[in-house]
Parts: C-alpha cells; sequence; structure tokens
C-alpha cells in the first residue's frame, strides 16, 4: 500500500488501523490460480479473516469458501458464496451439521469414524447425500512452522487407523460416500520447496489410504497455511488451496 495514503488514513480514520487493498487481493489470488496445475480449486479459509469487502473478491475471482463454523458460514452467505462450500473441523455436533445440511452444505471434511458415523445419521434424517474427505495425519513429519501431523493429534485420522483391516467396511455408511483425502500438513509452510514437498507427501499418502479402503479418490485436499508470499514477493496472508 502506498505509504502517503496510508498516512491520509491513519490522519483520517486514526490508529491501530486494519486497511486492504483489494486490487492486491484481486492480483494475488489471479497469481496462485494461474500458477496451479490444470483442475485445481482455491479454497479461502473463512478463518483467516471473514470480511466481506476480501470474501467478495476472492469469490468473484473463482475461489470457493471453507469454512469450520455456522458464523463463518453466514458470513460466506453475507459475501454471495452459494455452491461448493466445504466444511470442516473436529467435532462437529449433529445440531452442527444439521445447520449444514440445512443451508445446502453437503460437502464435509471427515476427522474420525465417530465424525463419519454421525455425518451419515444427520444425512439419513434430513433426507440428503452428502460428501466427505477423509482427513488423514499421515506418519511423516511435516515442513510446516506449526506442525498438525507428524504426531499425536485431536485432529484428523492416524493413518494406521486406514490402513488397518476393517477400516474400509466402517466407512461404508448410509447416505455417505467418501470422495477423498485431505492432508493437513500445519499452518505457515513459508518456502516454496517445503509447499512441495508437503504437496508430494499428501499425494503420496492419498495413494496409500485410496489404494487400502479401495476408494476412488475424486479430490485431494492439500490445503495448509502457506504463506501468500510464496506467489508474490513481500509477507502476506496466508491461503489454502485445495487441489
Amino acid at each position: 500500500m502506498n505509504t502517503a495514503f496510508a498516512h491520509q488514513l491513519i490522519e483520517k480514520h486514526g490508529s491501530p488501523l486494519y486497511a486492504y487493498d483489494l486490487d492486491a487481493v484481486k492480483k494475488r489470488a489471479q497469481t496462485l490460480l494461474a500458477a496451479l496445475p490444470q483442475g485445481s480449486r482455491l479454497y479461502y479459509s473463512f478463518k483467516a479473516n471473514p470480511l466481506p469487502a476480501i470474501a467478495r473478491e476472492l469469490r468473484e475471482q473463482g475461489v470457493r469458501a471453507e469454512i469450520t463454523s455456522d458464523g463463518e458460514l453466514l458470513a460466506a452467505q453475507n459475501a454471495g458464496f452459494e455452491d461448493g462450500i466445504v466444511f470442516g473441523g473436529p467435532g462437529k455436533s449433529e445440531k452442527m451439521i444439521s445447520r449444514m445440511l440445512e443451508n445446502d452444505v453437503i460437502h464435509f471434511s471427515c476427522e474420525s469414524f465417530t465424525d463419519a458415523a454421525r455425518l451419515s445419521k444427520m444425512a439419513v434424517k434430513a433426507g440428503m447425500k452428502i460428501k466427505a474427505m477423509l482427513r488423514v495425519n499421515p506418519q511423516q513429519a511435516p515442513d510446516a512452522r506449526l506442525a498438525m501431523s507428524g504426531v499425536e493429534s485431536q485432529f484428523g485420522f492416524d493413518e494406521a487407523l486406514l490402513l488397518a483391516d476393517g477400516a474400509a467396511d466402517r466407512l461404508k455408511l448410509p447416505n455417505l460416500t467418501i470422495n477423498g483425502v485431505h492432508v493437513y500438513f500445519g499452518t505457515q509452510v513459508a518456502s516454496v520447496e517445503a509447499l512441495a514437498k508437503n504437496t508430494q507427501c499428501a499425494l503420496e499418502t492419498a495413494a496409500r489410504v485410496s489404494g487400502a479402503l479401495g476408494l476412488e479418490c475424486e479430490v485431494i485436499n492439500v490445503g495448509g497455511g502457506f504463506h501468500a508470499a510464496l506467489c508474490q514477493r513481500g509477507r502476506g496472508q496466508r491461503s489454502r488451496g485445495l487441489a
């Protein structure tokens, strides 16, 4: 942002002050989308910043919404997001799942066998068919400043559970289709090399899990907090991608 303009904003509105350059948001999104492989989709995590103007600009660039609460659902709706919203996060209650289904959110990230059973139960109750990715905690440690896998965690299935005998049968649930794998290594992946390494590991993890479960893997979510600086010089907010 222009320094002189920033000073003008402070003089007018006072400090501290949050100011956002929507042209920069647009350019970052376009740069990142252009760099991703054909067929990739980019999702914006509303927990990063639910400001309607930012979310609306990203939606207009073709970015989709990733949410973890009913408050974030409302923010996404206020920004004009309708189709393709993904709901994730641990500890989903029946009430929360029902709220999502009432608003036609039918894509989920699933954290455990209990989570899968609860999603299935609420889908049957609502008379709806839903899809869910399995969030997997790989045994391999990530290259990230805040690791979310490679260690014991409340987030996602330990990979060994999904590779074990009987796992596939436990996931054959009514009105629920398992359509992919979600590997979230951690936040603030701050280099191109680390991002490439983590993405390769996510793809390998998805191959092992889908092979063991006999799963047709339609989608692989390799999201997790890489800096926007990776697609343009300078520091920025983090983004999450779905490839």
